[in-house]
């Protein structure tokens, strides 16, 4: 319901709730995409050995360079936005208040001496290395343009001091969420904004808010990155670092993008995906607990629950023992929670991919992400492991075929008829992180994520966002709060928990 119009949001499809853009702040090279090769499969059954997923790689390349060798982007087009672009645009022009659903944060605490010039002038060398974070957006009679300006964002620095001391750790989280919430005029770039909360000489707060449309969960790190190393050359040196090697910019995947769609490659995987995607059946989900709204909504919340050590090392032992990553325990395991509490016989779900191809992009800030319908069945006889494997499958037939936006999906399906339930098929989503670790880092301060925020938005009905950190994995369900409560995701963690508990001692081995 959040979800039903989630697509190409094209006025002819009517939203029952929300109408979002697949992609989070969340997809930060998920593991899913990182670990490539273990994970990607032949479409069969059966654990799969070492070369079969080195060989389905070497595939992908080839197939990434054909595309390459095909694409003639044309230097004098206007200045289109992505697709992806379009359709968030598009989104957060038709539904006021939509676009902070949108916002991307990053909060962080740093303990030490923090140079504030050397913090901004890192954001300000960080913003003019990347076009896309000077970029902004504007509806003209030929359609959504970008527009790229010279302009950097100010480091807005907020200090708390004169507060009484047990106040200050309030008034920063108060100052946080304000800013989390804030919404980007998207005519007016840069969409990208930054603020120094001073608790004390050695105590601050930073906050990096992102819009996504300029900037997906891969960018992060190149974000991290690169303010780390320009803040260390400008605490040593007022000039800052030497000049670098300048990065692909956004623009020349724009024009990638739409060449490569055209080419041969490109219909291929948009034929698989319409092949993949017709006759969906209406998704199933975790049902809703509350009168639904025939409103547009984004509001929403977060349910945090955790693995534990022991659970999560019995997740990554079935993982091995599969041979596929932990990604697809997961999700098959919450195929089976939609089976055995739901009566599902067929999970369908969203998941995000990099999108990051051609390589040379990798560098660079920018909007690349694809979300991906993925359709796992769940027949009475499937034993766990059965399940895990198809969840496998589904995640690398879609690495495979990453490249093609889902409104042109969408648009094909329509010509043929097979889009019935499509618009349905983004309420639920599922995200998967590797371990995370702070890769920010400054000189002479202890950085550390700053406990936890939400901007109190969602962008679907229910999505599942599993984080693997070094002792344990963290789960979340982000759920909205027109159709849940915080006691539904409490029930819906517990059924989740206890499907993981039962999964196979030996994998593979029938039930």
């Amino acid at each position: 319901m959040n979800w039903a119009a989630m697509t190409s949001c094209s006025p002819q499809t009517a939203p029952t709730r929300h109408c979002g853009v697949p992609g989070t702040d969340d997809v930060v090279r998920p593991t899913h995409e990182r670990n490539t090769v273990r994970m990607v499969s032949q479409q069969r059954e059966g654990a799969l050995d070492e070369a079969t997923r080195w060989n389905a790689m070497r595939d992908l390349m080839k197939r990434a360079r054909r595309s390459d060798a095909e694409v003639r982007p044309d230097p004098t087009a206007p200045p289109f936005l992505s697709h992806g672009q379009e359709q968030m645009f598009g989104i957060c022009q038709r539904f006021p208040g939509s676009s902070v659903a949108y916002n991307m944060s990053r909060v962080y605490r740093f303990k030490g001496e923090v140079h504030t010039e050397a913090l901004a002038s890192a954001l300000h060398a960080l913003v003019r290395r990347h076009e896309s974070l000077r970029t902004g957006f504007l509806d003209t009679p030929e359609g959504a343009r970008r527009i790229v300006t010279d302009d950097v964002p100010d480091l807005r620095v907020e200090d708390l001091t004169h507060r009484p001391a047990a106040e200050r750790d309030d008034a920063a989280r108060l100052a946080v969420e304000q800013d989390l919430q804030a919404e980007f005029d998207l005519g007016r770039p840069p969409l990208v904004r930054a603020k120094l909360l001073r608790l004390a000489a050695d105590d601050y707060v930073f906050v990096l808010v992102i819009h996504h449309i300029v900037a997906d969960g891969w960018s992060w790190g190149i974000i991290h990155r690169e303010i780390s190393e320009a803040y260390a050359a400008f605490t040593e040196a007022s000039d800052g670092p030497p000049p670098r090697q300048p990065v692909r910019p956004y623009s020349e995947f724009v024009a990638l993008q739409r060449a490569r769609l055209a080419s041969s490659v490109g219909r291929e995987s948009l034929d698989h995906w319409v092949r993949h995607l017709r006759d969906l059946p209406e998704p199933a989900r975790i049902p809703i607990d509350k009168v639904a709204s025939t409103e547009v909504d984004f509001s929403g919340d977060r349910h945090v629950f955790r693995l534990g050590e022991a659970l999560s090392r019995r997740v990554r032992e079935v993982s091995a023992g599969c041979r596929v990553t932990p990604a697809a325990v997961m999700l098959g395991s919450f195929a089976r929670l939609l089976r055995e509490e739901h009566g599902s016989r067929e999970l369908v779900v969203a998941a995000p991919y990099a999108n990051r191809l051609p390589h040379r992009m990798n560098d660079t800030v920018g909007y690349f992400v694809n979300s991906h319908v993925l359709r796992v069945p769940t027949p009475a006889d499937a034993t766990p492991a059965d399940l895990i494997r198809q969840a496998d499958s589904q995640l690398a037939r879609a690495l495979l075929h990453q490249e093609v936006p889902f409104p042109l999906i969408e648009a094909e399906l329509a010509g043929t008829g097979g889009d019935t339930h499509l618009p349905k098929a983004f309420q639920m989503m599922f995200f998967f992180h590797g371990q995370r670790r702070i890769d920010f880092s400054l000189p002479g301060v202890a950085v550390s994520r700053a406990p936890y925020f939400h901007n109190g938005t969602t962008k679907s009905d229910l999505t599942l966002i599993v984080h693997e950190d070094d002792e344990e994995i963290v789960c979340h369900f982000e759920y909205s709060t027109v159709l849940y409560t915080s006691d539904a995701m409490e029930r819906a963690a517990q059924a989740y928990l206890r499907v993981l508990e039962d999964l196979p001692a030996i994998p593979g081995r029938k039930q």
